[in-house]
């Protein structure tokens, strides 16, 4: 299945949030709009990298309720993979043991 064809069905739109966020915000946006992941962008177009629900469950166990008070930059992940509307969902997300981060045509 084409890259294209999946953001054709579940849309394009993608919430970014700032490095200087703090995780509780980040929290906050993740549950009012229903998401798992968040691109985090210092301009709201580059990607710098991305924060999921369970980057931020995993370091709560770790860490505890102090991680809420962090900002974003502390727990995200930098490498990003970006793809292309016409690369293949195999190529781009292979067979990863998490659900795949989100796919924008602009990235």
């Amino acid at each position: 299945m084409l890259v294209a064809s999946i953001l054709q069905n579940k849309g394009n739109d993608v919430l970014t949030i700032s490095p200087d966020a703090t995780i509780r915000n980040a929290v906050s946006m993740l549950k009012g709009h229903g998401i798992g992941s968040l691109v985090v962008s210092t301009t709201g177009r580059d990607v710098a990298g991305i924060l999921s629900e369970r980057d931020i469950v995993a370091a709560l166990d770790d860490e505890g309720a102090g991680l809420l008070d962090q900002p974003v930059s502390h727990l995200m992940s930098r490498d990003v993979t970006t793809c292309k509307l016409a690369d293949t969902s195999q190529r781009t997300f292979g067979d990863h043991d998490r659900p795949p981060d989100p796919a924008c045509a602009r990235c």
